[in-house]
């Protein structure tokens, strides 16, 4: 008879037998094995210890002007396009990742008004196609991109959200930037599986894009305009609340990141030709439990030629991954993706790095003028299941 472990309490009693477990959720859908690693303490380490998805360890997906790689391990460069075959690449060109989660990609196209949305799998080739926002006319603000692309919407004013709890994923989009000031008084939102977008009020709300917007842990964060504070949207109940005030000024040269799994926020003095950078991360799980923590204190040095100063840049939204720092730096007329590991960077003490123009990182590759860099790992989860008859279509290999 399989061995049983009993839940916290007296309570229901399920299998243990880590072999009959393995065999059971290997049968499930990712998504769902996400899920059950909360009945107990047994099933989460079997989760994370024995299926593929939790097993993997994420990749970095580096972003260019044309196209999208991944690196799979930092310390040779090996990298790989993230589509396979020309038709795949060529339906995707000109999107922006807004995100990743669990493997999945929320990618935009500024083309359309308002932004068209579309979920992608690289790992099975299914793509569905979101309902387009409701009277996405309004958000119809066309500019044109550096290379002379007109686009008439901003991917960055979407984010792509996993709720850990219901498995849920929700897409946001934050309407800030019709307004000069960056102010919104409500979101909107959809969730995969539900036929429309929704309003979720956000009243007297201002949001720097140039920040960024991200989402952690079933929450999505913010920066103010002018008292630069961040600010926290709940996405499974929808209350807006400041986070706790940061240990230093945020001022106006600063950026949220993702510090393995945490948020983090980089503020730069802004000076040259030494820039200094300070990255502080949010811990804790409850909000009475949260507190700011410095993990990177990272010194830049430029040089100065005939028109300005050059200096390495770290990436966003994520710069961090394991040992290495990513940097880019433009040169040579095309901008460069480098690998720093921390020990070869000039660790003075826990966190602190050193980056100049004369000692480089491992070259990675060209990411052209763009350069945006996500954790992803590669899964199975299929996209159908959250089709509706409001997603415009999806499309099978």
């Amino acid at each position: 008879m399989a061995a049983t472990t009993p839940m916290d309490g007296d309570g229901w009693r399920f299998p243990a037998a880590p072999d009959v477990l393995v065999e059971v959720l290997a049968r499930l859908p990712p998504s769902y094995r996400r899920l059950l690693r909360l009945v107990c303490r047994t099933w989460r380490d079997v989760v994370d210890q024995r299926t593929p998805e939790m097993r993997s360890r994420a990749a970095i997906l580096v972003q260019t002007e044309r196209s999208s790689y991944v690196v799979d391990d930092l310390s040779s460069g090996r990298r790989r396009e993230l589509w396979t075959g020309r038709c795949a690449g060529d339906r995707y060109e000109g999107m922006c990742v807004v995100g990743t989660c669990n493997g999945l990609l929320c990618l935009c196209d500024t083309k359309e008004p308002g932004g068209a949305i579309t979920l992608a799998n690289p790992a099975t080739g299914e793509t569905l196609l979101l309902p387009l926002l409701p009277f996405s006319g309004q958000y119809y603000r066309p500019f044109r991109w550096g290379d002379g692309r007109i686009a008439t919407s901003r991917h960055e004013a979407y984010c792509f959200a996993y709720l850990p709890t219901t498995g849920k994923y929700r897409v946001v989009h934050v309407p800030c930037y019709p307004d000069p000031a960056g102010e919104f008084e409500a979101v909107q939102v959809f969730t995969l599986g539900k036929k429309s977008w929704r309003n979720v009020p956000t009243p007297g709300m201002s949001c720097n894009l140039k920040a960024g917007i991200l989402s952690v842990d079933g929450a999505m964060y913010w920066l103010t305009v002018g008292t630069e504070k961040v600010m926290s949207l709940d996405l499974e109940v929808g209350s807006v609340t400041p986070v706790k005030s940061l240990p230093a000024p945020a001022g106006p040269n600063c950026q949220l990141t993702v510090v393995r799994g945490w948020l983090g926020i980089a503020i730069s003095d802004g000076s040259s030709p030494l820039e200094k950078i300070e990255v502080w991360v949010l811990e804790g799980s409850r909000r009475e439990e949260q507190g700011w923590s410095r993990r990177y204190s990272i010194q830049v040095h430029m040089l100065r030629d005939e028109h300005r100063w050059r200096r390495q840049k770290l990436t966003w939204p994520q710069f961090a991954q394991g040992e290495y720092v990513l940097t880019k730096h433009s040169r040579d007329w095309n901008c460069f993706l480098y690998g720093n590991m921390v020990s070869d960077a000039g660790r003075l003490q826990c966190g602190v790095l050193r980056l100049s123009e004369k000692k480089w990182g491992m070259e990675i590759g060209t990411v052209g003028g763009y350069g945006r860099t996500f954790a992803y790992v590669k899964t199975t989860e299929p996209l159908d299941v959250y089709r509706v008859s409001d997603c415009r279509w999806i499309h099978r290999p």
